[in-house]
Formats: structure tokens, C-alpha cells, sequence
């Protein structure tokens, strides 16, 4: 047992340093053992924050869920706790993250079944139809003098859409 978690130790820390290597042939090549670690453990670190150049566009997930009565649910992922504060979500952003990008459709696919599931109550009207989006908001430049927008004007891009087919219950896709 005692090697096993020697192994797991290794592994671990072997991810962390490859993922803060710097960009260069070698790190593009352990990238393949080392991305799937640092995902599931949720240890990979992106360090763009802090470079010159920091991420100017805010990405945000959102689904919305149609009943067949024409009401529609908004979700976006939690994002803190009353007492745990981000420690309790970080977990959800992390995957909203993945999912916002454009080819993650097996993850599109996932998130539209959670909310499926999620949202069924058999004391509503059926769910007809989910979309999910990525919202983008650019953020003005620091020192641009621009106030910062606390419910700023978000760009939406529907990421997939899942219909339910009325007659026989299936699903489709478009």
C-alpha cells in the first residue's frame, strides 16, 4: 500500500511541475500524461492571470429550460456559499470553464443531460427544450478609466440546443 501511494505522490507532483513548465517541445509532449491528472484532481494551474497579457473576456456558462406550458428556467453554475464562500464552488467553475469551450461538445452533451435530470419535477409540465450558452463580456483595459460594470452587456453564443420530440419522447439535437 505504502508504494502504491508513493506512486500517486510521484505522479502528483510530476503533474505540478509539468504544468508550470514553460511552453516548450518536451512540456507539449508530457501534457498528455499530465493534463487528465491535474483535471481530476483539479491541481492544473494556468498561470495567464499573472502574465503580461491577462485574460481581457469573462466567460460565463448559462442554460435556459423550457417547459412545455412556454415557461422558461434560467441556470447558471453556484457561485459561492454562505459560509465556505468560493471553497464550496470551485469545483462547479472549474467545469463550467471546460464546458463554455466551443469543442466540448461531449461536455455540452453532459450538461445538457444533468439539467435535464436536475430539472425534472413530475409535478410541472415537461421540459420541451434546453439551451445552453457561453456569455462573453470584454472588460474595459485597467487604467482605461472605465468604471467597472456590475451586470455588464454579456455577448450570448448557444452552445447546443436539445429538443424533446413530443410524440414519442425522443431527443434531438440542433
Amino acid at each position: 500500500m505504502r508504494r502504491l501511494l508513493d506512486v500517486v505522490a510521484v505522479l502528483l507532483i510530476g503533474s505540478m511541475f509539468v504544468s508550470s513548465l514553460p511552453s516548450s517541445e518536451l512540456r507539449e509532449r508530457l501534457r498528455t500524461i499530465e493534463r487528465p491528472i491535474t483535471d481530476v484532481t483539479g491541481l492544473s494551474q494556468n498561470w495567464a492571470l499573472f502574465a503580461p497579457t491577462p485574460r481581457s473576456t469573462t466567460l460565463r456558462l448559462r442554460a435556459e429550460i423550457e417547459r412545455a406550458d412556454g415557461s422558461v428556467s434560467e441556470w447558471t453554475p453556484p457561485v459561492g456559499d454562505r459560509y465556505l464562500g468560493v471553497y464550496r464552488t470551485y469545483r462547479w467553475r472549474k467545469w463550467a470553464n471546460n464546458v463554455v469551450d466551443r469543442d466540448a461538445s461531449r461536455l455540452h452533451r453532459g450538461a445538457i443531460t444533468h439539467l435535464r435530470a436536475r430539472f425534472e419535477d413530475p409535478d410541472a409540465p415537461p421540459i420541451t427544450e434546453v439551451r445552453l450558452y457561453r456569455d462573453t463580456y470584454r472588460q474595459p483595459r485597467p487604467g482605461s478609466g472605465l468604471p467597472a460594470d456590475r451586470d455588464p452587456p454579456y455577448e450570448h453564443e448557444l452552445l447546443l440546443r436539445s429538443v424533446t420530440a413530443a410524440a414519442d419522447g425522443g431527443e434531438g439535437r440542433g
